[in-house]
């Protein structure tokens, strides 16, 4: 069988009994013959065609019930959570004799916790353990064990880890699951999420952050080195855009504090670990590749646009094979035909996400759960009762993007893990940054990523959200058919009409499908440094790794900053202007602002210096939306918006009152004639006022209801804008001590008091830090050396007085409990 192929079985006629197979209309001996053909192909020598033969037998046992030669290839091919869960469930005898107690015994070898691992599993862990010291590229499938990876890693720490994840949504989730794994040491390790909490000299210190964290860490710092370094998502190294970049600059930063740190590369898919190698020099990179493929997916294509009809597509055979002759006629019935358990609609845009949210909402029947009543209440107390989102989850239906507010998406993703009636969550790309959502089907409508479509890669990571092995192989409700996970691409009304289905199934799913590693990052060695702009970019990084880390002899003939102001610009990520063409110049306006004393005390004055010092030296440019964004604060109402939004902070007005404020303001420009009424609201607009992109809205032609909606998208908005864009510039003017510190924490924080200040730091939000300290100070632990624990004992007093369920829903994921 060494020369049989692929590209030869697709020429054979096994695409008839594949197809019949899948319409399960194979009779008993043509099903016998199909296990036979299974068997065939699994010895063969090419990795793909014994996938094949596995995804044979895998369909023939589920569509037929037996499942003895599935069991028998689990157990030889080292897939025991298959071959165990088969027995826990009854599906094959468990017989008294000696070689089937001799096959559980050996079972037993791979038992981890409540679960096990497969063999290569094992194997990894093994390997991964023995390297500790070495830097390493994971490749392994989604669901396969990387968080273990990560805890063990914990456990192991002697000399300060990092645990570097790609979004802050993932931070809260992995600091938990750190806490937990090291809870039983004696040793004691101090876990810290932000660059503000303070590190002790003496105890491991374990980082969990993102890199816009772990950088300012590093700045904070200058002389702390970490022994370890894990990347989650690693493959987004590879990608050019700003923060990538700024990945790789922190990874280099951490290899000139320390040459002999192992970093630990873990991701989905690679092609080749010499993909992350960094332009300079550092320690080899060993592979640990998963090749083995438990689950097999069905991917399915319905075109509503055309003739509606539903075909399976074989990934293997390349092939289509008809399973409907005829869908519903709209996607929300496409949707209900062919939903599961749990479902996962995968769409781009925002608005998108929230009109099918309202679509199919309308049909599906109200819940009666007090679980959810609850929840319901909690969020419209929080947020605002006429909250879109409300009317959704009342009938079974979740939506899950950027512009959530933080702790409602925390609480959203929560609820959908554990509520039975809620059957459907409809997200877009926060999806692929590594967040856990439990799925049994995945429907996909608009597979784009901003104006991209989804790569292989970022198509494939998605898919392996969907039936996690927790799930498939859950001690009490496990489902081996889970192993082959519905995938719908579905092309209506939400999808880009150029988009053709079938050419972009075989692009993305095809087994033999070319993948390989895009590589734009600057920094790595790799990279096409002839492409456009690559060099360029490159040295703009260059020069801001050698002002960030002084030791840095990167090239002969640095480029650093001659002031404080430069120094305090690199440090801070300002990369909108050339700081050091502009530095002895805005140097002198400071200094002159210092001798005169004149402290800034509120935000307008704020407002009106970031723009003096900052925003009048970022060079136009309308073609990017970030340096568009910051430019119109040029204009003094822009500014008086913010500086608006900043005393709302300092304030503590919360989130209801801030939509209330937004609507009445809104409400004036509406009842005021002389008002044009038109406003930006960004990706939610539906006018285009300058250009050709829609970013306006007219407000006397929206209801009260839309109006109050626009208002809870845009302020989750604003307040990133300025967590992101802003408060950089706030630090470098209170690192320069212009800005008061009342003024400087109000703004920040929210508050001028130091437990406040310190639970704010350890990961939670205003509103639970306030509400701890106000009324549960009893059960805070703060620390000598500046952080906090939380006694658990406050869950029970949660419930006696009857606290919301989004401050126990905090407080419990916090990884702050002891």
């Amino acid at each position: 069988m060494s020369d049989l192929t692929l590209r030869k079985i697709r020429n054979t006629q096994l695409s008839k009994v594949v197809g019949k197979l899948h319409s399960g209309s194979l009779s008993s001996k043509e099903m016998h013959r199909a296990l036979e053909i299974g068997l065939i192909l699994m010895n063969s020598e090419v990795a793909t065609i014994r996938e094949f033969g596995y995804r044979i037998i895998l369909k023939v046992s589920i569509e037929n019930k037996y499942y003895v030669p599935l069991f028998d290839i689990a157990t030889h091919e080292g897939y025991i959570p298959v071959a165990a869960l088969l027995i826990r469930q009854g599906k094959v005898r468990n017989e008294t004799n000696l070689v089937f107690t001799l096959t559980e015994a050996y079972f037993a070898n791979f038992r981890y916790n409540d679960t096990f691992q497969t063999e290569e599993q094992g194997a990894l862990f093994e390997e991964f353990q023995k390297r500790s010291d070495e830097t390493l590229a994971v490749v392994a499938p989604t669901s396969y064990g990387k968080s273990q990876l990560i805890e063990e890693a914990a456990r192991q720490n002697r000399h300060n880890l990092a645990i570097i994840v790609p979004s802050k949504a993932l931070i809260t989730q992995t600091r938990r699951r750190v806490a937990e794994a090291i809870a039983e040491q004696v040793q004691k390790q101090r876990i810290i999420i932000h660059h503000d909490m303070a590190i002790s000299d003496t105890d491991p210190l374990i980082a969990v952050v993102t890199q816009e964290r772990f950088l300012r860490l590093c700045q904070k710092h200058s002389n702390l080195t970490f022994g370890t370094i894990i990347v989650d998502e690693a493959h987004n190294l590879l990608a050019g855009d700003k923060r990538a970049r700024l990945l790789a600059s922190t990874l280099i930063i951490s290899r000139i504090r320390n040459p002999s740190v192992a970093v630990k590369y873990l991701t989905p898919f690679l092609v080749s670990s010499d993909s992350l190698n960094l332009v300079v020099e550092q320690a080899q990179i060993h592979e640990i590749v998963i090749d083995e493929k438990l689950k097999s997916e069905l991917y399915y294509v319905t075109d509503l646009r055309t003739d509606g009809i539903t075909r399976l597509y074989d990934q293997y055979l390349n092939d289509f094979f008809p399973v409907a002759k005829k869908s519903p006629k709209t996607v929300v019935q496409l949707l209900h035909e062919y939903k599961t358990e749990k479902n996962i609609v995968y769409l781009n845009k925002p608005l998108a996400i929230e009109k099918l949210a309202v679509e199919l909402a309308a049909t599906e029947p109200a819940l009666r759960e007090s679980d959810l009543d609850h929840l319901l209440k909690e969020i419209g107390d929080f947020v605002h009762p006429s909250y879109r989102l409300l009317r959704c989850l009342h009938h079974g239906v979740a939506y899950h993007h950027g512009s959530v507010p933080d702790t409602v998406r925390s609480y959203i993703e929560d609820y959908f893990r554990s509520a039975k009636g809620n059957q459907w969550i409809i997200t877009n790309s926060t999806l692929l940054e590594g967040v856990n959502i439990p799925a049994s089907s995945l429907f996909v409508l608009d597979p784009r990523k901003g104006n991209r479509k989804l790569t292989l890669a970022q198509f494939r990571n998605l898919v392996g959200r969907v039936n996690r092995f927790s799930d498939i192989f859950h001690p009490e409700h496990g489902d081996i058919a889970k192993l082959m996970p519905p995938v719908h691409l579905i092309g209506c009304e939400y999808s880009r009409k150029d988009l053709n289905l079938e050419k972009y199934i075989k692009e993305v799913a095809k087994v033999d499908a070319a993948l390989k590693d895009s590589i734009d990052n600057p920094l790595l060695k790799l990279v096409d440094i002839d492409a456009p702009s690559i060099g360029i970019k490159r040295n703009e990084d260059f020069t801001f790794i050698e002002n960030i880390e002084p030791d840095a002899k990167i090239r002969p003939d640095r480029n650093l900053a001659q002031t404080e102001f430069g120094r305090l610009c690199f440090i801070h990520n300002v990369y909108e202007f050339d700081i050091l063409g502009v530095e002895h110049h805005l140097s002198r306006i400071v200094d002159e602002r210092r001798q005169d004393n004149a402290l800034i005390l509120d935000a307008a004055d704020l407002m009106t210096f970031i723009e003096k010092i900052f925003i009048s030296n970022i060079a136009d440019d309308e073609d990017d939306r970030e340096i568009a964004s910051l430019t119109r604060l040029r204009n003094a109402p822009a500014r008086k918006f913010y500086a608006m939004f900043f005393d709302w902070r300092i304030n503590q007005v919360n989130y209801r009152r801030m939509v209330g404020n937004f609507f009445a303001y809104w409400k004036k420009l509406i009842e005021d004639p002389t008002e044009v009424a038109q406003v930006f609201v960004g990706k939610w607009g539906d006018i285009a006022r300058e250009g050709h992109v829609a970013n306006y809205v007219n407000l006397r032609e929206k209801t009260e209801y839309e109006l109050i909606n626009l208002a809870i998208v845009r302020i989750k908005e604003e307040q990133d804008f300025i967590d992101n864009k802003l408060i950089k510039f706030l630090e470098i003017l209170n690192d320069l001590s212009l800005v008061s510190a009342d003024l400087y924490n109000k703004v920040k924080y929210g508050t001028t008091n130091s437990d406040q200040i310190i639970l704010i730091q350890c990961g939670l939000s205003h509103i639970t830090a306030n509400v701890l300290v106000t009324s549960y100070k009893r059960f805070l632990l703060f620390t000598d050396d500046g952080g906090a624990r939380i006694d658990s004992q406050i869950m029970s007093e949660f419930s006696r007085r009857n606290e919301t369920g989004i401050i126990r829903a905090e407080v419990q994921w916090s990884g702050m409990l002891t």
